[in-house]
């Protein structure tokens, strides 16, 4: 059998081939285009049928990125695709000796396929995009425009301390839309001299952006929220889970079959513990692998409870009652729950089968 390993970058994707051993038997790369997939999907099997084996499996870096249009057409096509995560590819690279330990695109598919053939049994699992794969591109995209707009709205304040000697108090939250409204129609004083007049241009332009981008935010946000209610009304249930978070976990997570047991959901969020005892002290230090965005919605649900809701308060008491710091226990938190994501989202998931 033979395990293929695929790097997916944004121009290039580079394949390589292993046999059940794990020694390479044939590499491949092409640029991005229309016959990427065709192509590579080509040269596959052509070194199958050559060496008179089968394909085992597949495993892509970037299956949710770069790769996804590949890993799609390869799950469409009935082969099985998991993700392998970068960090597990450097680790594994690094393992190798001589040449393979360096860092090009085929030692890093080497590296790829290797992990595939050892571990892809635990390894997420790709599935078709369903409804999930647009809460990903929305959330996406939402943060792309909340960064813009921030940049934006740190400009304007930069030209708004020469032309109306304003504060940053002005421009905080929502409320600031008004006075927002009345820059779009400000015009220099007539005694005003040429660098003035460009810098009234300047802020009448990024106000005009900043009210653009919050009324595209808002459109989202609507988006959003209304799939969060139609895909899984039971995580709003969740204290501390709001309708953006909510969207944004599912857009992650994408298909929960990916992840064999609430464990692996684990250690793919980054809160599965890491162990740092010393001496008679056992203790876990903080976990900074993972999906950082889905670790941050953890995060958020783990302090809003940490604050005012009573279950979660009574588990952080206990656990530094018995001897953990305060950060300790809310990791703790985080790691339970990420048990109860897991099991929220199978429920939604067999709903939604059903």
């Amino acid at each position: 059998m033979l395990t293929i390993g695929i790097d997916a970058h944004k121009r290039t994707w580079v394949a390589v081939a292993v046999d059940a051993a794990g020694r390479p038997v044939g590499s491949y790369a092409t640029s991005v285009s229309a016959d990427a997939v065709r192509a590579i999907v080509g040269w596959a099997q052509t070194l199958a049928h050559t060496s008179g084996t089968t394909i085992e499996r597949w495993g892509i870096e970037g299956a949710m990125h770069y790769g996804r249009r590949l890993a799609q057409s390869l799950v469409q096509a009935g082969a099985p695709v998991v993700e392998v995560p970068g960090s597990a590819t450097a680790r594994e690279r690094r393992r190798s000796r001589g040449r393979e330990a360096e860092k090009t695109d085929v030692t890093d598919a080497t590296a790829i396929a290797r992990l595939t053939l050892r571990d892809g049994a635990r390894l997420p699992t790709i599935g078709l995009d369903g409804p999930a794969a647009q809460c990903h591109a929305l959330s996406e995209h939402r943060d792309n425009l909340v960064l813009a707009r921030t940049a934006a709205l740190h400009q304007l304040y930069a030209h708004l301390t020469h032309t109306h000697g304003t504060t940053a108090q002005h421009l905080a939250g929502r409320q600031h839309r008004p006075w927002l409204a009345q820059l779009v129609d400000g015009v220099p004083p007539s005694s005003a001299d040429s660098l003035t007049t460009a810098r009234y241009l300047v802020v009448r332009q990024l106000a005009t952006m900043v009210l653009a981008y919050d009324a595209l935010i808002t459109t989202l946000d609507r988006e959003l929220m209304a799939l969060a209610h139609a895909l899984a009304p039971s995580l709003l249930a969740i204290h501390g889970l709001g309708a953006l978070s909510a969207a944004k976990l599912l857009g992650i997570v994408g298909h929960i079959e990916r992840f064999p047991s609430a464990a692996h959901f684990a250690a793919y969020a980054g809160v599965a513990p890491v162990e740092a005892s010393s001496g008679d002290r056992p203790r876990h230090r903080l976990n900074r692998r993972g999906h950082r965005q889905l670790n941050r919605v953890l995060h958020i649900i783990a302090v809003v409870q940490r604050r005012d809701y009573p279950p979660a308060q009574q588990y952080v008491a206990r656990k530094i009652a018995e001897g953990k710091s305060r950060r300790e226990a809310l990791r703790a938190l985080k790691r339970q729950l990420a048990n109860v994501l897991y099991r929220t989202l199978n429920r939604c998931s067999l709903t939604a089968a059903a």
